[in-house]
């Protein structure tokens, strides 16, 4: 059975794939936001004063570290923020990409592997709702991603506006 609507259904194969993805999900978002919190207090710990957190940011200027983590944001005055943007950004982008890229895969390759999708697509199910609908599921765990950042800096002590520009710079 066909269906003329190329969105029919997208609304329920999106909870669908929440609904199955919700245990993933949260896994994601605790481990970043664990990650976030846990470094924000090590670097905290390693990095007491002005002074050791300036000669961190004069490492920066390596060339080495240069191309692995590009320029050094803040080198100038080396504050804790600005110490947690430079570790942090490629390994929290990173995660949440790959976890970007294994949710989408799963509600759309995997399914069609399995057969699964030929079923779903039996019924009145648009054509474009599978992967719309699986684009969306990515999208809630991305701002879900991001909000857990902005409470993991906020509960670390770096809360504010910045925390925010931070934690929602990924979309």
């Amino acid at each position: 059975m066909r269906t003329a609507e190329p969105w029919a259904a997208t609304d329920r194969l999106f909870r669908l794939n929440l609904r199955l993805d919700r245990v993933r999900i949260l896994i994601w978002v605790l481990a970043l936001a664990g990650t976030v919190w846990g470094t924000v207090r090590t670097l905290e710990t390693t990095f007491p004063d002005d002074q050791a957190r300036q000669a961190r940011a004069a490492l920066l200027e390596n060339p080495a570290a240069v191309m692995m983590t590009g320029p050094a944001f803040g080198a100038d005055d080396y504050t804790l923020g600005a110490m947690t943007v430079n570790e942090l950004s490629l390994s929290v982008l990173v995660a949440a990409a790959v976890m970007s890229i294994l949710l989408a895969s799963r509600h759309v390759r995997a399914e069609e592997e399995s057969g699964r999708l030929e079923t779903v697509r039996a019924l009145p199910v648009g054509r474009f709702a599978p992967p719309a609908a699986a684009l969306g599921a990515v999208a809630v765990a991305d701002a879900a991603v991001g909000a857990a950042v902005v409470l993991a800096l906020t509960a670390a002590g770096l809360g504010g506006p910045d925390a925010v520009a931070w934690g929602w710079r990924r979309r």
